[in-house]
């Protein structure tokens, strides 16, 4: 079961599937905990930000000559957060489901973003970058030419 609420630039949505009710907190209270997240989001710096509540049940039953020997049950739940600040996407999650850990990981998300922006560099990063690109964007050689110089040591050292 999950619900998902989404913003985008101050209109909010929701998307819900009906959990039961030991899953999380009554709708309501759910709703408002994600427009909490999402309201920090925003005024965090965000310009898009969704969350997404998920519980998970897991029943394995085991049987052996018949007769059931083994059964084990759990649940777990969590919650994720999306959002793009400054042109970057920044996620964060938890399976606390408070409000004081809901707002926390909130306010990561935009954190880890905006932190991914800075170094949004790594877009022009090609596998196979020409000499000044190599030398303009990376500081070690490039994947092709350290895959290429492991090729060539692996063919000059055929027993090791």
């Amino acid at each position: 079961n999950h619900s998902t609420v989404k913003r985008v630039d101050g209109e909010a949505s929701v998307a819900a599937k009906p959990a039961t009710e030991s899953a999380f907190p009554k709708e309501a209270i759910l709703r408002e905990l994600a427009h909490r997240a999402l309201n920090l989001a925003q005024l965090k710096g965000a310009s898009y930000a969704d969350i997404r509540l998920v519980r998970r049940e897991r029943q394995v039953i085991s049987v052996k000559n018949g007769q059931v020997s083994g059964l084990v049950q759990d649940e777990d739940q969590g919650f994720g957060v999306r959002v793009i600040a400054d042109g970057a996407w920044g996620f964060a999650s938890s399976s606390v489901t408070t409000p004081q850990e809901i707002e926390r990981i909130a306010a990561l998300a935009v954190q880890i973003a905006k932190a991914s922006a800075l170094v949004k560099t790594a877009e022009y990063r090609s596998p196979r970058p020409n000499a000044v690109e190599e030398f303009i964007f990376y500081s070690h050689p490039s994947v092709e030419r350290r895959v290429r110089a492991a090729m060539n040591w692996k063919a000059a050292h055929p027993s090791k």
